[in-house]
């Protein structure tokens, strides 16, 4: 597994090997593995938000089409309505959503890692209403029994807030706090 506290010095090419193969291990059967790619692809993706060689080698990695023609399932609830993927990002988000309803807990804090890592990269467009649905289910008490699992969905919220208020503070027209609250459906 990729280890996010050793000095970071990876090749253009070994980062663009070990992305495809986290995405492939997310997809495994065995859901310590899907646990272990997951967590490892978060890691490497709060790295590749910190260099812009890595970044470029991100960015192609998604475009590429996906390195295998299996789509991202539940063990045993095979998906009727799956997305038509054409790209890694495809299957990336793919991916991520579907883990997001997994039956073990650490398969789901880890999807919910790397969730956050998507939103604050901001290099994949994802549907950020389905995203906090998913994941304000996820922080219930009633919804969510696994406390580990309800504590990353809070800190997923949190960086999506983040991202959302930088994104509205940096347009070009001021934004005060009471229109930010009404176009996110918050209380004022």
């Amino acid at each position: 597994a990729y280890n996010a506290k050793a000095p970071f010095d990876l090749p253009s090419e070994a980062a663009f090997a070990l992305l495809g193969v986290l995405l492939l291990r997310a997809n495994d059967r065995y859901p310590v593995a899907r646990r272990g790619a997951l967590t490892s692809l978060a890691s490497l993706m709060e790295r590749i938000a910190e260099s812009e060689p890595l970044r470029t080698v991100f960015g192609q990695f998604l475009h590429q089409p996906p390195a295998t023609a299996a789509l991202p399932q539940q063990p045993d609830k095979p998906d009727e309505d799956a997305p038509d993927i054409k790209t890694q990002r495809d299957l990336l988000v793919a991916t991520v959503m579907c883990r997001l309803k997994e039956d073990k807990a650490w398969v789901r804090r880890s999807s919910i890692q790397v969730l956050e890592m998507i939103i604050v990269a901001d290099e994949i467009p994802v549907d950020i209403d389905q995203v906090f649905a998913n994941v304000i289910e996820m922080s219930q008490l009633h919804v969510e029994e696994s406390v580990l699992v309800r504590k990353q969905a809070l800190s997923c919220l949190v960086s999506t807030c983040r991202q959302q208020i930088q994104k509205y503070t940096s347009a070009a027209a001021p934004v005060n706090e009471a229109t930010l609250a009404n176009d996110m459906d918050l209380p004022a």
